[in-house]
């Protein structure tokens, strides 16, 4: 699973927070779009004002079976 992980930094306490968007888009210009939506459905109501940005990745978690079944 590919998830786009935002990384906010608190400019008074120094400390962070992460915020996990899955299965952001393949294409970067729906990319560009589709996170300005994101940004409003996931971000902002959880930000405080002090929050600032500080990162993004895109993380890929494939998941392997070990045993056959």
């Amino acid at each position: 699973m590919i998830t786009l992980e935002l990384n906010f930094k608190n400019a008074i306490s120094g400390k962070s927070k992460r915020l996990s968007i899955p299965e952001p888009v393949d294409n970067i210009d729906e990319l560009t779009e589709a996170l300005d939506t994101h940004m409003v459905t996931y971000v902002q109501p959880v930000l405080s004002g002090s929050l600032v940005f500080a990162s993004a990745r895109l993380v890929n978690r494939e998941i392997t079976e070990l045993i056959e079944k």
